[in-house]
């Protein structure tokens, strides 16, 4: 079976999906694949440039039928600063190590697990929480990175 569209924004959850696709953030940049889908089937996706599909998102495949998309629990640290000025900044000495970044809210990130970073994170005074959840960071200003 072939994906032939994609859904942004939930704009899909009126119609319902008959299949889910669970995927890490870095599995969820797409532009020609072989998918397997949570059930074990096959998909295949050939879009004519890299998507990147968020966490309820939907692709809709050539006999109607949807896939929601569930961006799956990863390994991450959550990161709380003190205000948006110290958010600025651990977000910028993040963005130097080129790595992906979740911006939460005005005070909260949140990145993959990493040992060096959480030992940065700590110098710079951020409170760092290893836990395990859903990941879904900034897309880059140039699609891809």
């Amino acid at each position: 079976m072939k994906v032939i569209s994609i859904y942004k924004n939930h704009d899909w959850l009126n119609f319902g999906e008959k299949y889910t696709l669970t995927l890490p953030a870095a599995e969820r940049s797409l532009r020609h694949k072989k998918l397997v889908l949570d059930d074990g089937s096959y998909v295949y996706v050939d879009f004519d440039q890299v998507i990147y599909l968020q966490n309820l998102d939907a692709l809709k495949l050539e006999d109607n039928n949807l896939i929601k998309i569930i961006a799956a629990k990863e390994k991450i640290m959550n990161i709380t600063c003190k205000d948006s000025i110290h958010l600025s900044k651990i977000a910028w000495h993040i963005g130097n190590r080129h790595c992906p970044l979740q911006i939460i809210d005005e005070k909260n990130l949140r990145i993959e697990q990493n040992n060096v970073l959480f030992d940065m994170l700590q110098a710079l005074d951020a409170k760092v929480i290893l836990d395990k959840d859903t990941f879904d960071p900034e897309q880059g200003a140039f699609r891809g990175h």
